[in-house]
């Protein structure tokens, strides 16, 4: 059925500019041809930039993320400054002594997107890595709906249904909800692409070598820029292939799927050969582990969050918001909405005999069953009713991936049954739908969501931290860890100075009182004696507290027994000269 409307819309395509191939030259031939494709891209970068100027954003001292998403917002700015530097500098980009100096921090324990941040490079170095990381998140939204629209658009050769499956695929609570500190999350542009690139195949459209150099450049990519949704999709995709086999068993194309079966393998295989430096140092690089980093009941999505849409939902979210925070987890991603329930019931009725609709049906409902976690959750209650994801919860490497970040391949496949849908229904009722597709789940952008400003002090801001600091020198910087944004200050410094201390998701490598007063800002008895010793320890120089900060630990900072010195926003405290640190 959808091979007789791929070659409908084709005829009419060639007919109706058979005359015109003849009299334009090649390269406006290939413009014209590239038309719909071309309109769509400006259509959500022209989205992108509109989104941006609601919520009245400043790209260079602002930040695309609620206060809450600040700690996550920091590391990854960090990211983004420091492979550029570790590349230029030639050190090894895998182990940094710049943060828990001087022991150093395993970066193959951490998402350190590597990708993005060589990719960015250029945007780092002239604008900051601010300016990168809020690009980035708009790049992203942009780059993730055009790469949908072009798998949407394959299947149905239409282009307002396609738009609008690209736009619910770019813009799905699960990209509202890692816009908060998370850019690496909602840069997902390759798994609609890869998808495009196995329908190619099996319609015979590209070759098998084209298809595994393809293939396993996009992967690579994928890796290394979230190697979470790498190891799901490998998973999800596996699960695709195995039911599409079974699906599509009496029809023309199963020697295909087999085959493309065995090249999918074959991509996967030397995206892990050129994956190999990362996986080396996640699995046995110092301080690695193989157990879980969260519980699956505080990150899973409840049931009833389908229906119950979050405060970055504009319609409802503001007024359904104290129903929300009945919800179990702290990320709920699995909200669809009305309009795009009735849009996937209309869909399932359909096509519910044709494998193509069994398959999307399969996949829509493993993914919220994967992302419910390991025990369904009920409108914030708990049951004994388990889920699949409790055998995940003991495979290795598959044990850290966050259950409720599953529900991205619901999305996929939703975007796409909207699409098709929406491509071969009457008009009057397929615009209805589609335009209430896209307004249930338009982002919240009246509100302030989307928006805020990290602690920038103008002693870090600008250059005057190299009156007071010495380069190489290792220092504390408060608030402490998690609980600050030491990571960005040091990121816009250039690396100027280690810090002892730190946060990638992981924790703290150390432990004692010691690091403990530090995160709580209070001192405990002896604490004096235990920081005189911990400094000569670490090789600190000083310690630098931020204003907003000080009077939160001031309990802590008069132990010290040290007179400050402020300047520019900060508070320094001398703990005597050390020697600098190496690179």
């Amino acid at each position: 059925m959808f091979r007789i409307i791929s070659q409908r819309h084709c005829g009419r395509y060639e007919a109706k500019n058979r005359g015109i191939s003849i009299i334009l030259p090649k390269l406006l031939r290939t413009f014209y041809a590239s038309r719909h494709a071309i309109g769509a891209l400006v259509l959500f970068a022209t989205f992108s930039c509109l989104f941006l100027a609601r919520i009245h954003f400043n790209m260079t001292h602002g930040i695309l993320t609620q206060s809450w998403g600040i700690p996550d917002f920091s590391q990854w700015v960090w990211f983004y400054a420091w492979w550029p530097y570790a590349i230029s500098h030639v050190i090894n980009p895998m182990m940094s002594y710049k943060v828990w100096a001087p022991t150093g921090q395993n970066l193959g324990m951490a998402v350190s997107t590597p990708f993005t941040a060589i990719i960015y490079a250029p945007i780092t170095y002239l604008f900051g890595p601010i300016v990168t990381y809020n690009a980035g998140i708009l790049l992203a939204l942009t780059t993730n709906a055009w790469c949908a629209y072009l798998l949407c658009h394959k299947i149905t050769r239409s282009f307002y249904p396609s738009v609008v499956g690209g736009w619910i695929f770019a813009y799905c609570p699960y990209v509202q909800y890692d816009m908060n500190g998370k850019p690496s999350l909602i840069t997902v542009w390759a798994l609609p692409i890869l998808i495009l690139l196995s329908i190619k195949y099996v319609k015979s459209e590209i070759s098998d070598r084209r298809f595994v150099l393809l293939s396993s450049l996009i992967l690579t990519s994928l890796f290394y820029t979230t190697d979470e949704i790498f190891v799901t999709f490998a998973l999800m995709s596996g699960i695709t292939m195995l039911a599409s086999l079974y699906l599509y068993r009496k029809t023309s194309v199963y020697p295909k799927l087999i085959r493309l079966c065995g090249l999918s393998f074959m991509s996967l295989f030397i995206t892990t050969l050129l994956a190999s430096p990362f996986i080396y140092y996640g699995l046995f690089g110092p301080g690695a582990f193989l157990g879980a980093i969260h519980k699956p009941i505080d990150f899973s999505n409840d049931l009833m969050s389908i229906v119950i849409p979050s405060p970055f939902i504009w319609l409802g979210g503001s007024a359904l918001h104290r129903a929300f925070l009945r919800l179990n987890g702290w990320q709920l991603d699995d909200y669809l909405g009305p309009a795009v329930l009735l849009t996937l019931a209309l869909f399932f009725i359909q096509f519910r005999k044709h494998p193509f609709g069994k398959l999307i049906m399969i996949i829509v409902i493993l993914s919220l069953v994967l992302s419910f976690g390991s025990h369904l959750v009920v409108y914030g209650h708990g049951t004994f009713i388990g889920l699949p994801y409790w055998i995940l919860f003991h495979v290795p490497v598959l044990n850290k991936a966050i259950p409720a970040r599953f529900c991205l391949y619901a999305y996929i496949a939703i975007s796409v049954a909207v699409a098709v849908w929406g491509a071969t229904k009457p008009d009057y009722l397929k615009w209805i739908l589609l335009a209430l597709c896209i307004i249930t789940l338009m982002p919240n952008v009246f509100s302030d969501q989307f928006a805020s400003t990290p602690d920038n002090p103008v002693f870090f801001a600008s250059n005057l931290y190299k009156s007071y600091i010495h380069k190489g020198a290792n220092v504390i910087l408060l608030p402490y860890g998690i609980n600050g944004d030491s990571l960005l200050w040091q990121a816009e410094d250039n690396f100027y100075y280690s810090i002892a201390g730190g946060y990638f998701y992981l924790g703290s490598p150390w432990r004692g009182t010691v690091v403990s007063d530090l995160y709580s800002g209070s001192a405990t008895k002896g604490f004096y004696e235990q920081f005189k010793r911990f400094a000569q320890e670490k090789g600190i120089s000083s310690l630098i507290v931020s204003d907003l900060y000080a009077s939160h630990c001031r309990s802590l900072l008069s132990h010290l027994h040290t007179r400050p010195v402020k300047v520019a926003g900060v508070e320094i405290y001398n703990m005597g000269k050390q020697d600098a640190l190496p690179p």
